[in-house]
């Protein structure tokens, strides 16, 4: 996206953004906003399925949308670390952020949300969660094309912002805050674990960063990995920090 359009396309998102925030529950036909707006409908598409994945809006026909809230991020993002959560105990690391399927725009961008919370970093240089999400090397670059996008939009809805150097962003959420939470709502659902019931005691700075320790370790491993990592995420914690945990 050139500079120019992506400015153009930028202020046309907050001008969206602005006006249907004034206007929740408005109906929003695609083809008509293409007309009106003279955007490129592949963008639209694009745009809305990054809204639709955060609950900003919500697909109720084939080329309509309906307009939530904005607030809806947040509570958003909380489900996502949840899921991240539940899944990272039974899934390998490869599969846990698999992108090489070429998901929808929304989908990636939710991946690139679930990369900074899984692993606790404010700030991640975009080469790096294109090999994170690409468990087939030779597709890295083509990952990283989308993950670029991805970025974009996540910029627009001040979840991301620019970092220091070329390529880095910095998560604009507080990471901490969104995984106590996401444990805490955890153990208020029946389907908690019984072998994650003893760390709910102990949801602390210190049990944080023991997670982060863990799983940096295990994002080092991975993006050199010689073979394919084939250990979830749970396990490899009990092996490598004697966090054995029982009922």
């Amino acid at each position: 996206m050139e500079n120019e359009n992506r400015t153009t396309f930028s202020h046309f998102i907050q001008d969206l953004i602005y006006k249907h925030e004034n206007g929740k529950g408005r109906t929003i036909h695609l083809e008509k906003l293409c007309k009106v707006s003279s955007i490129e409908k592949r963008r639209l598409s694009d745009l809305f399925s990054v809204l639709c994945s955060l609950n900003v809006c919500t697909k109720i026909c084939n080329q309509c949308f309906r307009w939530n809230s904005m607030a809806n991020i947040k509570p958003a993002i909380n489900n996502i670390a949840i899921s991240l959560e539940e899944r990272s105990r039974i899934l390998t690391i490869g599969e846990l952020f698999d992108a090489n399927g070429s998901p929808p725009i929304g989908d990636l961008s939710i991946k690139l949300i679930e990369v900074f919370i899984f692993f606790g970093e404010t700030e991640m240089n975009l080469p790096v969660i294109a090999r994170l999400l690409s468990p087939k090397p030779e597709k890295t670059k083509q990952v990283l094309r989308r993950v670029y996008l991805a970025a974009y939009f996540l910029e627009q809805f001040n979840i991301l912002s620019h970092g220091s150097g070329r390529g880095v962003y910095l998560f604009s959420l507080d990471c901490n805050e969104i995984m106590i939470k996401a444990l805490e709502e955890m153990s208020q659902t029946k389907e908690l674990t019984t072998s994650l019931l003893p760390l709910l005691n102990r949801i602390d700075a210190q049990y944080l960063n023991s997670i982060k320790k863990a799983r940096k370790e295990m994002m080092n491993e991975y993006l050199h990995r010689p073979i394919p990592m084939k250990e979830p995420f749970h396990n490899y914690k009990m092996r490598r920090f004697d966090m054995i945990e029982t009922s």
